[in-house]
């Protein structure tokens, strides 16, 4: 038995299927089996039952799963430490983070990254947090920048930063401009807002229901960039967090005005494998994006804020 064989092993059994298997380990499918039959060989114990829709982990399968995966991550760990040690930040970033954030940060953290540390290299997926989740799941990313999920089953969830969500509205936009604007008032205005499978679509009508009000948009649209071209023509408006519109409110373009307190907030995590501790590389990418988002979340200090008016009140706000 060596490592490698170990490895071959536990994606065999997260795969579920020889070929699937085969294919993320960069291996032919022959090769993989003979792997794996050997290691049943030396233990005395089948490992796997073959079925017609791929292979089922037997008792003995799934303790040396609960077995391997310790020694697997505290491997992982070894390495980075002593790269870590030695000073080197190298290797492959694979990273998924959720369109708010690609949109309004990414160059900068990409090219601040790059700048600081050229022996890295960096691939960046886009996507909805379901479908980042998966892809950490299924090891294709390192890690993902996702909506906290709540409670997961297979993936170690770190926090990141809470963050508002406010009503966003083109400094034309006439209906938001006024002295007082009620919550009820909402439902009268044109919104487009994403769909209810998205998390963040969740957040707000949770809140809203919370406070007696409900909102019908006229629009769902999982989009950043059509939502925020909408809504810069005066004739829509949104929520979104205050870091996707920071660009357009510091231009007076648009503005924004925040909910009654509580409000509304995200939480932002960063998601990974358990058995898969996030590397040295990939802990400096996280930092950097971090600091931007902090940067951008909190730049904009309560009675200070360049554009930023008011909250919209259940009974009344002020300018």
């Amino acid at each position: 038995m060596d490592f490698k064989q170990l490895q071959y092993f536990i994606t065999l059994f997260e795969q579920g299927n020889m070929t699937r298997a085969a294919r993320r380990l960069n291996m032919v499918q022959p090769a993989l089996s003979a792997q794996i039959l050997k290691l049943e060989r030396e233990f005395g114990t089948k490992l796997f039952e073959r079925t017609n829709r791929g292979v089922s982990p037997t008792a003995s399968g799934k303790k040396l799963y609960e077995l391997c995966v310790p020694l697997l991550g505290n491997m992982n760990a070894l390495r980075q430490h002593m790269l870590a040690f030695g000073g080197e930040v190298a290797g492959e970033v694979a990273v998924g983070l959720i369109p708010s954030v690609t949109d309004t940060i990414l160059a900068e953290v990409a090219r601040e990254f790059g700048k600081n540390y050229p022996n890295v290299a960096l691939r960046v997926v886009e996507g909805y947090s379901g479908l980042l989740i998966d892809g950490v799941q299924a090891g294709m990313l390192d890690f993902a920048v996702v909506n906290n999920p709540g409670k997961s089953s297979s993936l170690k969830l770190q926090p990141l930063m809470s963050e508002e969500l406010v009503l966003v509205f083109a400094a034309s936009q006439q209906a938001c401009n006024v002295r007082t604007l009620r919550l009820p008032q909402l439902s009268s205005l044109s919104f487009v807002l994403p769909a209810r499978r998205h998390g963040m679509r969740v957040l707000i009508d949770r809140y809203l229901e919370s406070k007696s009000v409900i909102l019908t948009p006229k629009l769902e649209l999982d989009s950043l960039v059509p939502t925020l071209q909408l809504v810069r023509t005066g004739e829509w408006v949104t929520i979104l967090p205050i870091s996707a519109v920071h660009r357009d409110i510091q231009q007076g373009i648009l503005k924004v005005r925040t909910f009654p307190s509580p409000g509304m907030r995200r939480e932002l995590v960063i998601a990974h494998l358990p058995r898969q501790p996030v590397s040295l590389a990939a802990q400096k990418f996280i930092g950097i994006l971090e600091g931007k988002l902090k940067q951008i979340a909190h730049g904009f200090p309560k009675g200070r804020q360049p554009h930023v008016i008011a909250d919209v009140a259940e009974k009344s706000a002020r300018v």
